[in-house]
This record gives structure tokens, C-alpha cells and sequence, in this order.
């Protein structure tokens, strides 16, 4: 088809995107450093370290440095076109890397030992913390404008074209800002017409790369045969610094997917982590150890809120539904009762509803459920309702971080997805629940079980842990 020219853009206009990459890697750098130093001081005040006067003081500021030069030695400046998992395991290596040497130092001077490493892992571990907590802040604050990440061509056609413009757009943090589109069929999306931008054929988006100065390119074609794709990346794509190639792979881990060469033709190594005993039992111990020290902690709240419930009405103070677990094996998942006694009556009237027969056949939920108590809302809300759900972990039935719980009925919404999701444990938090939660629709909660299962690590789980902490204290998608 022929270019169609938006915003005033010709190809031959000359107009030329700038990349200020260093202004990217610069703020996220700045950020880095002064999460260190906010870590230091806070080390300092947990473990009364101001008698330490100024050579202590200068001796973290010398820290703070060497774990942003640790971090740029990682790849963690500018980083774009990054997972936040890949993200989080970088910077917990990087920190590990820094602090396990400054330990290593210190104890071959003389030092004491078990002083010296309870004081660097409190500081490491504020430090991983404030890290990831300072990122997400100026990607938040940055994302917004033309500077931040770098101007990116998107060659494709189809659905692979499509969801990976939307991706982009709705995941600003990651830094590819797509500026342009070309594709030898017409684009019909109503997304894209929003942002007028230029677009045209595959021939005319080479010669606008040159006269843009645009350098980065994805290219997402959807049915490609091998051929074509090794022609267009071989004898059309030349030109570009960095290519990223979507391929149309669809349900195939993709997390943690490795290139590999084979007699010259590209391979990609896919880990199953969680078909492996090893992983299997490091999951299962972290959550047993999370579980007994967390129920240890929440034990005052627990008691508690068990008051609460019995004093604020009728009824029993936990909740046992049946669920399907790990195997297809069912089992009851428990929850402190958020509900009146007659919930079933109530539900059976409210489905009289057209309305609300309609959302209950979408979500499973209502919005403003008039079978959940006030205190119940509250617990909702919090998810303290879910605190004795720990037992269910320590019990083996589920895990600190899975796809939720879903009863006999849900299994056909899963249809062939269902055999990764009894491939795990059920969790207590989840993708589900750190993206949007209530807010999402049944098919992307399945999308989400899906996702997890065949990108499982241990990075994967902490980064949804601490997601789940933001989750949980702004109310998202909670009701």
C-alpha cells in the first residue's frame, strides 16, 4: 500500500529521532546511588552505627559507589527490553557480588566476623529493597517523556504486530518506544490511529530509518515461514544496530528462553524449571520457611482478627471451600469467613439479577458482593482474609506464590491450560493478583496461570511477592 503520511512525517522530510540513552542510564544510575545511600543510612539507624563518625560514614559512601559500578558491570544502565525478573536477579547479583567482597576484605583484615556479616546483610538487604523501589519510581516518573528509552521501528504484520505494539504501549517502563510501523497490510487499530504515527511498507520503513536515525527495530510477523524471515533479517535489516525478532511462538516459556547455535541454524533452549526435582524442592522450602516464620510473627493478628469475626457475626470463624490443588487432587482452602452464614441464599437471589447474573458468569465475583459482612470487606481489601491460607501452605495444599485456587467448575475455562496449572501448587499470591486483580477478565487470569507455570524461578517469585506487598497496601483491583 501506499505511505501514508500522519503528523506532517514524510520519509524524506528529514526529521531525525535523538537518543539520549545516557540521559535514561544517567537518571536510573542517579536513582541507584541514592537508594544506597538511603540504605546505608537506614543500616545506620537500625544498627546504631553514628558512633562510627565519619570514616564509617565515608567508608558506605565508598559502598553506595561500588554497587552502581557493579550494577553497570551487570548491564543494569540503561537496560531496556528487560523482565522486572531478569531485573531483580540482576540487582540481587550485582549487590550479592558487592557486599560478599567488601566481607570478604574485612574478615581477612581481622574483623569480626559475625558483627561484620549481620551488618553488611541488614545493609544488602535495604539495599536490594530501596534498589527496586527507587527504579520503579522514576520509571514511573520518566516513562512519560520523549527522552526516556529509545526510539524503536516496528516491522510486522498480523497478531504478532498488534499485541506487540500494545505490550509496548502499556509497558512504557520497559524503554522501546515505537515511533513508526510498517507492514505490507493495511493497519486497522484503533490504538495505533490514536497515536498517528507514520507508517507504509516494509521498503518504505528502511528508507525512514535512514533519513530518522532510528537504529533499533523489532520485527513481529505473524505466519512467517523461516525463509522469509531469514530473508528479510539477512538482506533488509542491515542497516539497524539492534534487531529484536518476536517469533510466532506461542505457549512456550518465554522468560528464560537461551539461543543456541546448532550446524548454524538457531535453536532456543527452553528450561521446564519446574519439571525439575531441584527447583520443586527449593520452592517447597522457601515456603515452608517463609510460612512458619511469617504464622510466628502474624500469630498476635491472627488471634486477633479471630475475635473479630466471631464478635462481629453469626457464624463459624473460618471458611473451608473445596478447590482443585497440584494433580487434579482437591482440598480445602481456608480463609478467615468474610461472608454471612445464608452466602449461598444470597447468591441464588442476586443471579435473579440479569445484570449481575452477567458478571458473576464473567468473574466468578461481584463488585459490591451483598453477601460479604462490613468486616469482611475490610479483610478483603487487606487480604487478611487470606492469613490462614499459611496452614494450607505448611500443609503442602498450596504455596506462597502459584495461580489461584479454582474450584470443579472453573476447570473448562482453563480447557488445554488446565494441565499447566495442575502441573504447581495453588498460591496465595499470584501474576493474577499483581496485575490487576479483580480489574482482569477470566481469559487473562488463565493467560496469567499459564505464564507462570512455564516461566516459574525463584526471581519470578520475588519479584510477585514484592508486587504483591504494593498490591495489597494500595488496594489494587480489591473487592
Amino acid at each position: 500500500m501506499g505511505a501514508a503520511v500522519l503528523q506532517g512525517v514524510s520519509f524524506g522530510s528529514g526529521v531525525r529521532f535523538k537518543r539520549r540513552l545516557w540521559l535514561t542510564a544517567f537518571c536510573l544510575a542517579l536513582s541507584d546511588l541514592v537508594a544506597n545511600a538511603m540504605a546505608s543510612a537506614a543500616s545506620f539507624l537500625a544498627l546504631g552505627l553514628w558512633h562510627s563518625g565519619f570514616y564509617g560514614i565515608a567508608e558506605y559512601a565508598f559502598l553506595s559507589l561500588f554497587v552502581v559500578v557493579a550494577f553497570a558491570a551487570f548491564g543494569l544502565y540503561p537496560l531496556v527490553a528487560m523482565s522486572p525478573a531478569q531485573e531483580l536477579r540482576r540487582i540481587l547479583v550485582g549487590s550479592t557480588v558487592v557486599y560478599g567482597v567488601v566481607a570478604g576484605m574485612r574478615i581477612l583484615q581481622g574483623g569480626d566476623g559475625r558483627y561484620l556479616l549481620a551488618r553488611l546483610a541488614v545493609t544488602w538487604g535495604m539495599t536490594v529493597a530501596f534498589v527496586v523501589f527507587s527504579r520503579a519510581l522514576v520509571r514511573h516518573a520518566c516513562a512519560q517523556y520523549s527522552w526516556w528509552g529509545i526510539p524503536t521501528i516496528l516491522f510486522g504484520s498480523g497478531t504478532s504486530a498488534r499485541s506487540t505494539f500494545r505490550f509496548l504501549k502499556r509497558n512504557a517502563r520497559i524503554g522501546l518506544k515505537v515511533v513508526a510501523v510498517f507492514d505490507e497490510e493495511p493497519l486497522n487499530w484503533p490504538e495505533f490511529e490514536a497515536q498517528r504515527l507514520p507508517y507504509g511498507s516494509i521498503q518504505e520503513g528502511l528508507a525512514f530509518a535512514e533519513t530518522s536515525g532510528v537504529d533499533h527495530a523489532i520485527i513481529a510477523i505473524s505466519g512467517a515461514k523461516g525463509r522469509t524471515l531469514q530473508d528479510i533479517l539477512r538482506y533488509e535489516m542491515h542497516g539497524f544496530k539492534n534487531l529484536l525478532v518476536v517469533p510466532d511462538l506461542s505457549n512456550i516459556s518465554s522468560l528464560w528462553v537461551e539461543p543456541r547455535d546448532i550446524g548454524g541454524a538457531l535453536a532456543l533452549h527452553v528450561s521446564q524449571a519446574l519439571r525439575h526435582p531441584a527447583s520443586i524442592f527449593i520452592k517447597r522450602l522457601i515456603d515452608m520457611g517463609v510460612a512458619l516464620t511469617g504464622g510466628l510473627l502474624l500469630l498476635p493478628l491472627f488471634v486477633a482478627l479471630c475475635l473479630a469475626v466471631r464478635l462481629s457475626s453469626p457464624g463459624p470463624i473460618f471458611y473451608g471451600h473445596s478447590r482443585i490443588g497440584r494433580n487434579n487432587s482437591a482440598f480445602k482452602v481456608w480463609k478467615f469467613r468474610s461472608m454471612y452464614p445464608n452466602g449461598d441464599e444470597i447468591l441464588r437471589k442476586c443471579l435473579e439479577d440479569p445484570a449481575l447474573k452477567e458478571e458473576w458468569t464473567l468473574t466468578q465475583k461481584f463488585k459490591k458482593d451483598p453477601r460479604v459482612t462490613p468486616l469482611g470487606r475490610l479483610m478483603r481489601k487487606t487480604s487478611l482474609d487470606e492469613l490462614p491460607q499459611l496452614w494450607n501452605v505448611l500443609t503442602g495444599d498450596m504455596s506462597l506464590v502459584g495461580p489461584r485456587p479454582i474450584i470443579t467448575s472453573e476447570i473448562a475455562r482453563y480447557g488445554a491450560d488446565f494441565q499447566a496449572y495442575a502441573a504447581v501448587r495453588p498460591g496465595i499470591t499470584g501474576l493474577w493478583q499483581i496485575s490487576g486483580r479483580n480489574n482482569t477478565s477470566y481469559e487473562e487470569r488463565v493467560q496469567f496461570d499459564e505464564y507462570y507455570v512455564r516461566n516459574w524461578s525463584v526471581f519470578l517469585d520475588l519479584y510477585i511477592t514484592l508486587r504483591t506487598v504494593k498490591t495489597v497496601l494500595a488496594a489494587e483491583g480489591a473487592y
